[in-house]
């Protein structure tokens, strides 16, 4: 039994990172992020993994799956800033009280932009 369920966990990780469009990666320790909700209210976040078609966040607080926002990343080094209109696609309450929260861009981002970011 404890194969059966071990085999179905692997195929539901599997499941989960073939959805994925492009392959993440870690960004340059210098480039921040901030998200931008609807209203206006603006909420630091580090920036856990990133590609052209979205990224990983840990925040301070969930966002609820579905969510339309923007997300402004700036590596400062380079003299770089960008806003990317995003949607959440999942939340999940990590030990410590830190959300893990996974944003699709609306639009990828060029060779260029993510270049500048890792």
């Amino acid at each position: 039994m404890d194969s059966r369920l071990a085999m179905l966990r692997a195929m539901k990780s599997a499941q989960h990172k073939e959805r994925r469009r492009a392959a993440r990666r870690k960004p340059n320790p210098r480039t921040l992020c901030r998200i931008v909700l609807a209203e206006g209210t603006v909420r630091p976040a580090t920036i856990r993994d990133l590609s052209v078609s979205g990224m990983g966040l840990f925040l301070r607080r969930a966002l609820e799956p579905g969510l339309n926002l923007d997300v402004d990343l700036l590596q400062p080094l380079r003299a770089f800033s960008c806003r990317v209109p995003a949607r959440v696609v999942h939340s999940c309450e990590q030990p410590g009280g830190v959300w893990k929260v996974g944003v699709a861009f609306v639009r990828e981002l060029s060779p260029e932009e993510f270049q500048t970011l890792v």
